[in-house]
């Protein structure tokens, strides 16, 4: 077996003996390579285009939401309760994050309509009468910032 390569090298097509990389190692190259591509994104820019101040201010309005238990929350027809109506500012607020630089910015673009239809988000009081959810925010915005 005179004319015979070794397993771990292939011809060119020049004729030379070039070595070949084991699978294990190529698979390697590519998993350091990666996390060092993610080690260099930017870590949470959305997270750090909003200020601690506002994220508390988010997170007070939200729980306020949520401790409204005598109000009803109606978004796209339909009826949710005070806590429900809060999971679903806070998951919305979560997938938009990167939109949100202020707890204006959420009440505006998070808390008072949808993104998809459009309709605006309304608040029902206890006697049966609505309003925005904009204005009922907005009041919850001044409250917490006192």
């Amino acid at each position: 077996m005179a004319g015979a390569q070794p397993a771990l090298a292939c011809r060119s097509p020049r004729g030379f003996s070039v070595p070949r990389l084991p699978v294990a190692f190529i698979r390697l190259l590519f998993l350091v390579f990666g996390v060092l591509a993610v080690a260099q994104a930017p870590a949470g820019a959305a997270e750090s285009a909003l200020p601690p101040a506002e994220q508390q201010r988010i997170e007070a309005i939200i729980a306020s939401v949520e401790k409204a238990a005598e109000l009803k929350f109606v978004r796209l027809g339909s009826v949710y309760d005070s806590a429900t109506a809060a999971r679903f500012l806070r998951a919305k607020w979560q997938f938009n994050r990167d939109t949100v630089t202020s707890a204006d910015d959420f009440i505006r673009k998070i808390g008072t309509r949808s993104g998809t239809s459009g309709p605006s988000y309304r608040v029902r009081r206890p006697d049966g009468s609505e309003e925005d959810s904009e204005q009922f925010l907005y009041r919850l915005l001044a409250s917490v910032s006192r």
